[in-house]
């Protein structure tokens, strides 16, 4: 019996964690293995190395590993990793309903915002297996990307006879408007009276609506479409307009492997037939100081852009090419030819190891380091995507 086994020691963890740290993901697999077969695995080390499995995109390594945590010790947090495990897999079932624990996991709480004063009532959470309430409170919830993402849901609860009321920063406010049909909109911190009688987070509709197939993940272009329709570039002539975005959120805790200096897309910037579009603000766009005199770099963007801002400079561009931040989400989301830039290491769940296509954006094509750190070859394919487009007719260089 696997509860007879004696329990793998510090000695055997330490050796572990030593294999992981030398990023030797074949040494602490064969550890791991031979660990689990005669020793039972404390619930942090399983999760450690299912961490380590899944930051290598070994997904049913990874998945083994989270199942064991979780076995040993049932909680939101363990149940949370085999959510991210199941769904890189593209179990989507079963990882959707195991993500609903990410609200316990991550103290996600943001009923708080409903109860008592606000609303005069107590405002339930909707669950997995429960029928569509009448009318819904939808919080967004962590990243900028995550909401730009699933939000393509929102419509979804509206064609089905709920009425929606989302919650959010008032920077999202433009963004769910251009939603067709669009939900309405309350700016979170405000005092709020609602009708509902349920609630959920907006990446909870996957599970709440029942998507168990990769097709159930595929949308048309969604968000602001009609600055797509108005800045579509037809008719135009000259290099093709490429938007560059290099810089994520500083504050993430992958971003020195999902972020690219400036320079790393170099044959972007000095190639005759691309002009180069600068879509980063904030603290990555320092780097534009230091760009060499020459180059035909092209600013519309203030630091302080919206949203709105950005989808405008977005709309009328042949090609967005970007590492893995907002702005890939929100020129995906707008159908427009978008390349993804991953580092080697780390990738997102959402993203398929080695890249190529998406079904979370038809325009999209992923492109994905061999190397750790080495960005030439993400740049090269864009710059040869780019290429494509500039010997095509300018009717030609949009996707609808």
């Amino acid at each position: 019996m696997i509860g007879a086994l004696p329990i793998a020691s510090r000695e055997q963890g330490a050796a572990l964690a030593d294999a992981m740290s030398r990023a030797s993901f074949a040494e602490a697999s064969t550890l791991f293995e031979a660990l689990a077969a005669s020793r039972r695995i404390p619930p942090k080390m399983a999760a450690a190395f299912g961490d380590f499995a899944a930051y290598w995109g070994e997904a049913e390594a990874a998945e083994r590993a989270h199942a064991l945590a979780f076995a040993a010790r049932p909680t939101p947090e363990s149940l949370l990793a085999r959510a991210l495990s199941r769904l890189r897999l593209g179990a989507w079932r079963d990882g959707w309903i195991d993500m609903e624990s990410r609200l316990e996991a991550r103290r996600l709480v943001p009923v708080q915002a409903l109860r008592g004063r606000d609303s005069g009532r107590t405002v339930e959470r909707w669950r997995v297996g429960q029928d569509p309430p009448r009318e819904l409170v939808v919080f967004t919830e962590q990243g900028l990307g995550d909401t730009l993402q699933f939000s393509r849901f929102l419509p979804d609860l509206i064609r089905r006879g709920v009425g929606v009321t989302v919650i959010g920063a008032a920077a999202l406010e433009p963004v769910i408007a251009s939603l067709r049909p669009a939900p309405r909109f309350h700016v979170l911190g405000e005092a709020l009276f609602t009708r509902a009688e349920q609630w959920c987070g907006l990446m909870s509709l996957p599970a709440l609506l029942g998507f168990d197939r990769e097709a159930d993940l595929v949308r048309p272009p969604y968000l602001f479409q009609d600055l797509v329709a108005a800045e579509d570039g037809r008719g135009r002539t000259g290099p093709v307009r490429v938007g560059l975005c290099w810089q994520g959120n500083p504050n993430h805790p992958n971003d020195l492997r999902r972020s690219a200096p400036l320079q790393a897309l170099a044959p972007l910037l000095d190639d005759p037939r691309i002009e180069p579009v600068s879509l980063q603000i904030g603290q990555g766009a320092r780097q534009l100081w230091d760009a060499p005199a020459g180059r035909r770099f092209s600013t519309p963007l203030a630091d302080g852009a919206s949203l709105t801002d950005t989808a405008r400079v977005i709309g009328g561009l042949d090609l967005v090419v970007s590492v893995d931040t907002a702005v890939a989400h929100l020129a995906g989301a707008m159908g427009r030819r978008t390349v993804l830039l991953l580092a080697s290491e780390g990738v997102d769940w959402r993203w398929k190891r080695g890249g190529g296509k998406t079904p979370w954006y038809g325009a999209m094509t992923v492109v994905q380091q061999t190397v750790g750190g080495d960005w030439r070859g993400p740049a090269a394919e864009a710059l040869a995507i780019a290429a494509t487009l500039s010997r095509r007719a300018p009717s030609s260089l949009t996707t609808a």
